[in-house]
């Protein structure tokens, strides 16, 4: 006798259904693994990065130029020092040299200058002429003087120097000549005359053309030697 009992062991047949898509060239789709959804996650992430740190390096550079690392100085503009202005030690901003002469003679009676043997004598004479050329400097000691800058807006620095004063006083060479090759003066009058005559250089020395000349030299070099730091230079001489 045949049993309408239907067991789970012996499930009804199916009928196997083919998938149907319209454009037959196109192939079934293929299910992708979870490797392509992670590395495209990672890609994400990979650029989230790559564009914070391009961020970073930007304000990083805008910043840089504002921060002080350390042992080093930031200037909101340009500055300079007295050195780099050669505002040092004694300086000579003018140059001069002078000449003085001046003559003297002497006689000895007790020596007898003679023409030919006992005739034609009288007592010998000789004239000495000493020539000096000696010089002047004239500047400026920053060492009793400092210096002072202040710097304003922009690139402009304003120069307080003192007023120019005669530095260095010299003789160059000295000259002796004689109006005779068989007699000369004594020591003594030679060193007067030495004495003379540097006295009176030194008089020419001490002159106000000089002292202008320095100035003028001063302000040309200091305003050249600021321009050279690209700053516009004031130059005030204290009084």
């Amino acid at each position: 006798m045949k049993s309408d009992t239907v067991r789970l062991s012996d499930p009804e047949p199916r009928q196997r259904v083919r998938p149907h898509y319209d454009d037959q060239e196109t192939s079934p789709p293929r299910r992708r693994g979870h490797w392509l959804r992670n590395l495209v996650v990672f890609a994400v992430i990979a650029l989230i990065v790559a564009g914070a740190a391009g961020v970073y390096q930007r304000i990083a550079g805008q910043t840089q130029s504002t921060v002080s690392q350390p042992g080093q100085t930031v200037y909101d503009q340009a500055t300079v020092t007295p050195g780099q202005l050669h505002l040092t030690y004694k300086v000579q901003y003018a140059y001069r040299e002078y000449t003085a002469q001046d003559s003297a003679t002497q006689t000895d009676p007790n020596m007898q200058d003679c023409a030919f043997l006992i005739f034609g004598c009288h007592p010998a004479t000789a004239t000495e002429t000493v020539k000096i050329t000696a010089f002047m400097e004239a500047g400026i000691d920053y060492e009793a003087n400092p210096p002072k800058l202040a710097f304003g807006p922009g690139k402009t620095v304003t120069v307080t120097i003192s007023t120019p004063t005669l530095l260095n006083f010299g003789v160059v060479k000295t000259e002796l000549s004689s109006n005779s090759t068989k007699y000369t003066v004594d020591q003594s009058v030679i060193n007067g005359l030495i004495t003379r005559v540097t006295q009176a250089a030194l008089a020419k020395a001490h002159d106000s053309q000089l002292l202008e000349k320095a100035k003028e030299n001063a302000v040309t070099k200091v305003t050249q030697d600021a321009a050279d730091y690209g700053l516009k230079a004031t130059v005030v001489f204290a009084s």
